[in-house]
């Protein structure tokens, strides 16, 4: 159960979703007298022995985005990366800031697969490290702390994911490969986290072939590939093999060009960049949307959220391109939506 204060200091109070949720908050205590293990099993069978839930969680807007890491993309690129797209900007511009143990790697624990990477590494923000706190599930710390968390988890070649808003960030988890279920469904094919505006790109001149690129990647996405036949190269790796990568699969999360000691891989910005909602209110509106679920969240979405919050939704779908606002349209019922619609010049 979420229980969520307002500046006026009223309670809302509502079921807490699976996805950023319950899954999460059961697990984020190492010792609180839950069956961990038996947990554990359950999430592993539930997520990913059937792929039911992660079709779901997939099939729309998601919920997390990639953040590079900051020295990642070119210097010529480096004035263009806005603070939301920056893990330390978004520590710096937070009111209040807490750590929590990772969920993935203590479920990871109990399945006995756990990595060596730090249990506690996973930091809330502003709103969300409110509760967690209030509810002893993380502990506070300072900006500068927080700032130390995520320069760790660069170094370690962990992957910085955030919410998918770019307003009211509430979390930086700092993933690891092995453990993270959200770079796991990426692998899978069935991807619950956005790719960064930028992607990995190679210079074939510096590029030795040596690997280690490949071994980096969270996600798998770059490969070794010959170069062509060659007269006399011996065991010279660098004449024979070359990195390539599979930007569908690519996250833009820079782990790659750390990892990298010829200077050979670089990030630069996609060609088309993915659409991140400004707020939280927009990422539901558009996930409801894309799931023909619209009317849904109007009627039992706001029903104990109070009005300022179906006002939001109204708001977003007013705001929505001309093509979307339509396909809401006739997703709605509501003589006042509609009509709503129908005075921003949407036909209904």
């Amino acid at each position: 159960m979420l229980d969520l204060v307002d500046q006026s200091g009223h309670t809302t109070y509502m079921l807490a979703p699976p996805v950023v949720g319950f899954f999460e908050f059961s697990m984020m205590r190492l010792d609180d007298g839950l069956p961990k293990a038996r947990l554990a099993r359950a999430y592993e069978a539930y997520q990913h022995n059937d792929t039911a839930f992660l079709e779901e969680v997939s099939a729309a807007t998601v919920v997390g985005r990639t953040l590079v890491h900051e020295p990642a993309p070119a210097d010529d690129l480096l004035s263009e990366v806005l603070d939301w797209e920056r893990a330390s900007a978004c520590v710096e511009a937070a009111e209040s800031v807490a750590v929590t143990n990772c969920f993935c790697r203590h479920t990871a624990e109990h399945l006995g697969r756990r990595c060596e990477y730090p249990m506690e590494a996973c930091l809330s923000l502003d709103t969300g490290a409110d509760y967690l706190v209030r509810h002893g599930f993380a502990r506070p710390i300072s900006r500068e702390e927080g700032l130390e968390v995520l320069t760790m988890a660069r170094e370690s070649g962990m992957v910085h994911i955030a919410d998918n808003v770019r307003q009211e960030i509430t979390y930086i988890c700092s993933c690891c490969a092995c453990c993270c279920g959200e770079l796991r469904s990426v692998r899978e094919g069935l991807p619950m986290v956005q790719p960064s505006g930028f992607q990995a790109a190679i210079d074939d001149e510096r590029c030795r072939g040596c690997g280690r690129c490949v071994r980096a990647c969270p996600v798998q996405a770059v490969s070794l590939v010959s170069r062509g036949p060659h007269l006399d190269d011996g065991d010279d790796t660098s004449k024979r093999l070359l990195s390539r990568i599979d930007l569908d699969v690519c996250l833009g999360c820079g782990v790659c060009t750390e990892a990298c000691r010829d200077h050979a891989m670089r990030m630069e910005r996609r060609p088309q960049q993915p659409y991140v909602p400004l707020n939280s209110v927009e990422r539901i509106t558009r996930r409801m949307l894309e799931r023909g679920r619209l009317a849904d969240l109007l009627v039992d979405g706001t029903a104990g959220r109070g009005p300022a919050f179906a006002n939001a939704v109204l708001a977003t779908i007013l705001s929505l391109p001309p093509a979307e606002r339509l396909l809401a349209s006739e997703q709605v019922k509501s003589r006042f939506v509609r009509y709503a619609l129908s005075r921003a010049g949407t036909p209904v």
